[in-house]
């Protein structure tokens, strides 16, 4: 019988995030006293909550690892959101999280952007490092007011922008675009989304997909009996503002294949964030290295895990690594199998 473990441990679930950059300035490494020793293979798996797209993959990779010849093991503990993850895997507490490029290119460059508030006292004296990315999400926005017509029109409004540890992904597009001081973004449980698009607490919502999947994240199943639901766009003008910024790339989301019923667009042009698995920087290159290995060596296993990790394969890996640094081990492998690029950061 298969065992996979779970720690459900909520760690300073009333901190915030000031508070969490606190936490990793007394525990965190990078200096040699970290708590993470190097050679450690029982790994703390740093991920968000039960029920999201980002839980679902990392069960894949933790089931994929019991079943391997190796001494890694993964064990999923559950956060408040990607930031919260990825502060605590700097602090040492996990040995590898989930999170978006831009958490590793602003905490690498001590800068600040909204969800990834990573300048002046948030800066954290250890920065994970990538060792793959692994999907994108794909963000798009949706309303049932039929005076929104497009994106612009939201200046003045409320949007619901998720779960707070997950603002980066909703913030991120308008602050790109200039209308992030002109929209009321609200956080909340995404379970909530619906009902405040329903009831009428929010003007609109941000949605998402993964990768060129197009299933909708579970809390959002509840949208596809909401035949009234409109999906609105962004202007050419802003689309290219985005394309410029060095946190976002734009892809196009088929919206009417995501929905069970005729949306009013076909497809969305999406302000598109890139996730990858990071470790805290004194993990072994031997074990990164491992780690590595039997990610690549698994691909259509991991591929069948959810549609979100359809893309997900060595090319696509390194393709998506950005602006922070990479784990040794995980260039070394990559430099073994001729797919490093010597633009990127070795850690």
């Amino acid at each position: 019988m298969t065992r996979m473990s779970y720690n459900r441990r909520r760690f300073m679930a009333a901190a915030g995030v000031a508070g969490l950059a606190g936490l990793a300035g007394c525990i965190g490494g990078g200096n040699g006293d970290s708590s993470v020793e190097s050679d450690t293979t029982d790994w703390s798996f740093g991920i968000t909550r039960e029920g999201t797209i980002g839980y679902i993959k990392a069960s894949g990779w933790a089931q994929l690892f019991e079943n391997a010849d190796t001494d890694i093991t993964l064990t999923l503990n559950t956060t408040g959101g990607s930031e919260e993850a990825y502060r605590l895997c700097a602090a040492g507490e996990n040995h590898i999280t989930r999170g978006t490029s831009a958490m590793g290119m602003a905490s690498y460059n001590e800068e600040s952007r909204p969800g990834a508030q990573f300048g002046g006292d948030n800066t954290i004296p250890t920065v994970p490092q990538q060792v793959m990315a692994i999907a994108d999400i794909r963000p798009f926005w949706v309303t049932m007011d039929d005076s929104i017509q497009s994106i612009d029109d939201l200046a003045g409004k409320t949007v619901h922008n998720g779960a707070a540890g997950s603002r980066f992904v909703g913030a991120i597009p308008f602050d790109s675009v200039g209308l992030y001081e002109d929209i009321e973004l609200t956080q909340g449980d995404w379970s909530d989304v619906p009902f405040a698009l329903e009831e009428g607490r929010v003007d609109a919502a941000y949605t998402y997909v993964m990768a060129s999947g197009t299933s909708l994240p579970g809390w959002a199943e509840q949208l596809n009996s909401m035949d009234s639901l409109r999906v609105l766009e962004f202007s050419d003008d802003q689309l290219s503002t985005i394309e410029e910024d060095p946190y976002l790339n734009v892809t196009e989301v088929p919206v009417n294949e995501a929905f069970g019923f005729e949306t009013n667009i076909d497809t969305v042009q999406s302000p598109t964030a890139p996730y990858q698995w990071y470790v805290h920087p004194d993990l072994s290159n031997d074990l990164v290295k491992e780690f590595c290995e039997i990610s690549f060596s698994n691909v259509d296993e991991i591929q069948e895990v959810h549609d979100a990790l359809g893309l997900f394969n060595e090319e696509y890996a390194v393709e998506g690594l950005t602006q922070s640094p990479v784990h040794p081990g995980a260039v070394e492998w990559y430099q073994e199998n001729d797919l490093w690029n010597e633009d990127l950061i070795e850690g």
